[in-house]
C-alpha cells in the first residue's frame, strides 16, 4: 500500500478539495495497525465489520456495483464479500 495511504501518516483520508455533499456514507477501513484491510464489508481480521453492510440492509439495498483500481484486491475482495452477502455484486 502507497505509504500516503496508511493509517496514522499526515497524508491520509480525502483530498480536501473533493466535494461530496451527496454522501451518505464513508467507510473506514484498514485503520487499524498490523494489516492492511482490502475488502470494504469487513478488517483485515475477517471477523471485524466495517459497517457497510448494516448499512446497505438498512436502507433496503439488494444490489452493490463494486468499482475501484485496484481490482486484486480492494475490488477484489469488496465483490467477494458482496456476493457471500444476499446481494447480487456486479
Amino acid at each position: 500500500m502507497a505509504r500516503s495511504l496508511r493509517a496514522g501518516k499526515r497524508r491520509r483520508g480525502l483530498h480536501k478539495d473533493l466535494a461530496v455533499p451527496h454522501a451518505q456514507l464513508v467507510v473506514r477501513k484498514g485503520w487499524r495497525k498490523g494489516g492492511d484491510s482490502y475488502s470494504a464489508f469487513v478488517e483485515a481480521d475477517r471477523k471485524s465489520r466495517t459497517g457497510l453492510e448494516g448499512y446497505l440492509d438498512e436502507h433496503g439495498v439488494e444490489r452493490v456495483f463494486v468499482c475501484g483500481l485496484a481490482t486484486d484486491f480492494c475490488v477484489a475482495w469488496t465483490a467477494l464479500d458482496a456476493c457471500k452477502l444476499d446481494s447480487t455484486a456486479r
